[in-house]
C-alpha cells in the first residue's frame, strides 16, 4: 500500500484538524481506475476501511470514476475524502428511489473536499420517489463539504437529516457547506431536515426542479400530528454570501416551490415552527423566498429579486426585495394564499415619519430634509429597514462625524436616540470608557438594540427594532478590547492603531483560553518587530515587564534581582518574561477584564 504524509489539513467546525499529519492513501491503490467505465465503488470503500478507527485521508486524482448509488461511498469518522478539482464521480443509473452517492452516517469529523458528483437523474429508471441524494448526512456531527460541484441527482443535492425521528439524540450537528456549486437536482439543492448548527457559505445553487419543493435551500423537519417536536426543530442555521437562481419561468407558487429558500409551509398556526435562529446575510436570491415557520429569522444585506413571503415577523436589515407579504396567516379558508396587493396594515406612516424626524432632531440637531424623510419612511414602512438601521445610518453619517463630538456627547446621543432618555451615571461611565478603549458606536448599537427600552420605544412608533451585528473585532467584547488597549500602552508605550487592535482582539475572541491570551501578551507583543526595534537594555526591559504584567513600577530589590539574572546569563529574556506573565498579579489583571 502506498502511503505518504498529508501536506494540507482541513479543520472541522468543532476545531478538529482531521487530516494533518495523517496517513494518506489513494483510491488507485485499491483498484480504482479512472475512465474505464467499470464500477469503482468498492475501491473507494476499501480505501476508507483501510483506516481502522484512525484518522486518514483518501485521495482521488483527476479523472472519471463510476459509482453505484445503491452502495454509495460510505465515509466514517475522522476521514477526509480529498478529490482533485477535476475528479468526476459519474453515478450509474438506478431504479432505486432511496440512495446516497456519498453517505456520512453515524460519524463525526468528516471532510469532503473537491470533485464533482454527476448525478443519475437523466439515466434514472422509473419516475417514483425522491430520496436519491448526492451527499447524504445522517445522524453525524462536524461534517465539512467544500469546493464540490453536485448536480442532477434524483432527490436533493445535499440532504442533512436523521435515520429516526424518535429521540433527541438523532439528527446531525455542526455541518459546514462551503464554496459549493449545487445545481439541477430534482427535489431541492439543499434540504435541512434534522440538523443544528449548519453554515452554508459562498455557494452557488441553481435550477432545482422536478418534484416538490424544488427549492434552492429548504428547511423541512418532519412533523408529527400537525406539529414539529422541539427536538426536530432545526436550530442555528446560517446562510452566508450565497447566490441562488430559481428554475426559469416558475414564480408565485405561494407555498415555497421554486423558491430561493423556504421554511416549510405546512403549519396551520404560528405556534408551530420548523426552525429557530435562522440568519441569512450577504446573499442574492434570484426569485421568490419564504419564511413560513422560522422563529428568530434575521435577513441582512441581501437581495431578494422576487416576492418575500413573511409569516413569522422576519427581521430585515438592508434587504432589497421585489415585494413583501407580511401576514399573521397567509392562507385563506380554501388553502390558497391571498393574491391581492401586499399587505402592510401594521404600519402607521405618520408614526414612522415622527420616528425619523425625532432621530434627525436628536442626532443632527435639525429637521429632516424632504428626501431623507421620504426615503427612511418608505424603507421602514416596507420592511426593508428596521429602527436600528436608521439609527446607524444617521449616527454613522458623515454629517454626524463632522461634528467631532466627544465620547461623552456620543454616548448621550446614543442614549437619547435609542432609549429616549439621558444616560444613567453607571451606563454613561461604562460606555464612555468602552469608546476610549477603542470600541465604536457599533458596540453601543448592538448593546442597546436588544434592550426592553429600545423595544418599547420602537413599539410606540409602530416599527420593528431589528437586530445589529457588529463588524469589527474590537466591538465584540469590551473586556478583550480594553485588555489589548492596555497591552499597547504598557508594552509598546503608545496608543493602539485600529488595524492592530482589531487583529489582536480577533485572535483573543477566537480563543479565550488562558494559554492563548498569554501567547498574545508575551510572544505577540514582546516578540514583535516594533518592540525589538526599541533595543532596550536589560534594566529597561524589566521595567516594562513590571508595568505590563504587575501593573506597577518596579521595586529596587526586585529590579536588581531580575536584571542580575539576565546579565549573568542565568535566565534569558523569555524565561524572565514567563516569571512575570504567570504571576498572580497578572492573573488578577486579566480577571479585571473578565479573562
Amino acid at each position: 500500500m502506498m502511503s505518504i504524509s498529508v501536506a494540507a489539513s482541513f479543520v472541522t467546525p468543532n476545531g478538529t484538524c482531521v487530516a494533518s499529519a495523517a496517513e494518506n492513501v489513494s483510491v488507485l491503490d485499491f483498484g480504482a481506475v479512472p475512465g474505464d467505465a467499470t464500477d469503482d465503488t468498492a475501491a473507494f470503500n476499501s480505501a476508507i476501511e483501510s483506516f481502522d478507527g484512525s484518522t486518514g485521508t483518501v485521495t482521488v486524482p483527476s479523472g472519471t470514476f463510476n459509482i453505484n448509488p445503491n452502495v454509495g461511498i460510505r465515509l466514517k469518522s475522522n476521514i477526509t475524502l480529498s478529490m482533485d478539482a477535476s475528479t468526476v464521480l459519474e453515478v450509474n443509473g438506478t431504479s432505486s428511489s432511496e440512495y446516497g452517492v456519498i453517505i456520512v452516517r453515524n460519524a463525526q469529523d468528516v471532510v469532503i473536499n473537491g470533485g464533482t458528483i454527476n448525478g443519475e437523474r437523466a439515466r434514472h429508471n422509473g419516475d417514483n420517489g425522491e430520496g436519491g441524494h448526492g451527499v447524504k448526512v445522517i445522524d453525524s456531527n462536524y461534517v465539512t463539504i467544500s469546493n464540490m460541484n453536485i448536480n442532477s441527482n434524483w432527490g436533493d443535492g445535499i440532504y442533512l437529516g436523521t435515520a429516526s425521528d424518535s429521540d433527541e439524540i438523532y439528527g446531525s450537528n455542526g455541518i459546514t457547506i462551503n464554496s459549493c456549486k449545487i445545481t439541477d437536482n430534482r427535489r431541492s439543492n439543499i434540504s435541512i431536515v434534522d440538523a443544528n448548527d449548519v453554515t452554508i457559505s459562498g455557494c452557488y445553487l441553481a435550477n432545482a426542479y422536478g418534484t416538490a419543493p424544488q427549492c434552492g435551500i429548504n428547511i423541512e423537519p418532519n412533523g408529527k400530528d400537525g406539529k414539529v417536536p422541539d427536538d426536530r426543530v432545526c436550530k442555528r442555521i446560517k446562510i452566508l454570501d450565497t447566490t441562488v437562481d430559481v428554475h426559469d419561468g416558475i414564480m408565485d407558487d405561494y407555498y415555497g416551490q421554486y423558491f430561493g429558500f423556504s421554511t416549510h409551509y405546512y403549519p396551520s398556526d404560528k405556534s408551530v415552527y420548523t426552525a429557530y435562529d435562522l440568519q441569512i446575510s450577504g446573499c442574492t436570491f434570484n426569485g421568490d423566498c419564504g419564511n413560513y415557520s422560522a422563529k428568530k429569522c434575521v435577513i441582512s444585506n441581501t437581495n431578494i429579486k422576487g416576492t418575500f413571503y413573511d409569516r413569522y415577523e422576519t427581521t430585515l436589515n438592508n434587504v432589497s426585495c421585489g415585494d413583501i407579504w407580511q401576514d399573521s396567516n397567509p392562507y385563506a379558508s380554501d388553502g390558497v394564499a391571498p393574491q391581492e396587493d401586499p399587505i402592510h396594515q401594521w404600519i402607521d406612516e405618520e408614526k414612522v415619519e415622527a420616528f425619523v424626524t425625532r432621530l434627525y432632531e436628536v442626532a443632527l440637531g435639525r429637521e429632516p430634509e424632504d428626501t431623507g424623510l421620504e426615503d427612511w419612511t418608505n424603507r421602514l414602512s416596507s420592511g426593508q429597514a428596521q429602527a436600528v438601521n436608521i439609527v446607524q445610518g444617521i449616527l454613522g453619517s458623515d454629517e454626524y462625524s463632522n461634528k467631532n463630538k466627544s465620547n461623552e456627547d456620543i454616548v448621550n446621543d446614543c442614549y437619547n436616540a435609542m432609549l429616549g432618555r439621558s444616560a444613567d451615571p453607571e451606563g454613561f461611565s461604562n460606555w464612555t470608557s468602552n469608546l476610549e478603549a477603542g470600541m465604536t458606536m457599533e458596540a453601543i448599537f448592538a448593546g442597546f438594540v436588544g434592550s426592553q427600552e429600545f423595544d418599547s420605544l420602537c413599539k410606540s412608533y409602530g416599527i420593528k427594532p431589528g437586530t445589529y451585528v457588529v463588524n469589527e473585532a474590537r466591538d465584540k467584547n469590551a473586556g478583550v478590547t480594553k485588555f489589548v488597549n492596555r497591552l499597547y500602552t504598557q508594552a509598546l508605550g503608545r496608543p493602539y492603531d485600529v488595524g492592530g487592535l482589531n487583529d489582536w482582539c480577533s485572535q483573543i475572541n477566537a480563543n479565550l483560553s488562558r494559554d492563548n491570551i498569554m501567547n498574545v501578551s508575551t510572544n505577540g507583543f514582546f516578540h514583535s518587530q516594533e518592540f525589538n526595534n526599541k533595543n532596550l537594555n536589560n534594566e529597561e526591559y524589566v521595567k516594562v515587564l513590571y508595568r505590563t504584567f504587575l501593573g506597577r513600577e518596579y521595586d529596587a530589590p526586585g529590579l536588581a534581582d531580575w536584571v542580575g539574572q539576565l546579565d549573568s546569563g542565568e535566565k534569558d529574556r523569555d524565561g524572565v518574561m514567563r516569571g512575570f506573565a504567570y504571576s498572580p498579579e497578572f492573573g488578577e489583571i486579566m480577571a479585571q477584564y473578565g479573562l
